[in-house]
């Protein structure tokens, strides 16, 4: 039975759209994409479902009173476009904990750099992170994307698929994140082909930073969140 993804975008859409050309074009099988769910009004992901005549719903956490009942929201559409799994994609909202009971183990992230060195950090400042890094360390070993599945901790998911983003010596935040975002795509499709599969594995997570380095790791992500305080 084909799977039906929900797809719940930020102030992009890109990832989104790279995915449903690609099922579109039937490069990818298995798995349709039903409904995308944008967090304001007015923003590019709209556009881009639209084009490729996907049902989008607007669905603004700050619209309801709790957690739980942005959940119920986000369940009463999950059930009525029949959905099977859910990608996030871009979006930053949490997401609620009966959300996580009704499809566990179903809801994955991209994460666009190694957990332990960027958690909790979303857009380009997890680039700017493994910049600084690089740069306090003296020690360039690149960067990675990832998706994880959700769990009620942020960013701390098992890890389903890796992939490696190299660095150049000229790059900037704004580069690294551009060379970053094509192989994150990429990942996405190689990720979705084995999730129809059934051939979903956990992997480890590459770790960058070493022992004595805690100090360095501190002073990347403040320059980063000082650089980029919005993402």
């Amino acid at each position: 039975m084909k799977e039906r993804m929900a797809s719940m975008v930020g102030e992009s859409g890109t990832t989104m759209e790279f995915l449903g050309r690609k099922i579109m074009d039937g490069k990818l099988e298995g798995i349709s994409i039903e409904l995308v769910i944008a967090d304001h009004p007015n923003t590019p992901p709209i556009d881009r479902a639209e084009i490729l005549r996907i049902p989008v719903k607007i669905v603004e956490r700050n619209k309801f009173k709790n957690r739980n009942s942005y959940g119920e929201a986000l369940l009463q559409l999950f059930e009525r476009y029949r959905i099977s799994v859910v990608s996030l994609n871009g979006t930053l909202n949490i997401i609620p904990g009966n959300v996580l009971n009704g499809f566990n183990g179903r809801i994955f992230n991209q994460h666009p750099g190694p957990k332990k060195e960027t958690e909790k950090t979303w857009g380009i400042m997890p680039y700017a992170i493994m910049l600084e890094f690089i740069h306090l360390t003296g020690r360039n070993e690149g960067t990675d994307v990832i998706i994880h599945r959700v769990t009620n901790q942020v960013d701390e998911g098992p890890t389903v698929a890796i992939s490696h983003v190299p660095i150049f010596e000229e790059d900037t935040a704004e580069t690294l994140q551009e060379r970053g975002k094509e192989v994150e795509r990429q990942l996405q499709l190689e990720f979705w082909e084995n999730f129809v599969k059934g051939e979903v594995q956990e992997v480890h997570d590459t770790v960058y930073m070493r022992p004595g380095e805690e100090h360095l790791l501190r002073a990347a992500r403040l320059k980063a969140r000082k650089d980029y305080p919005t993402g």
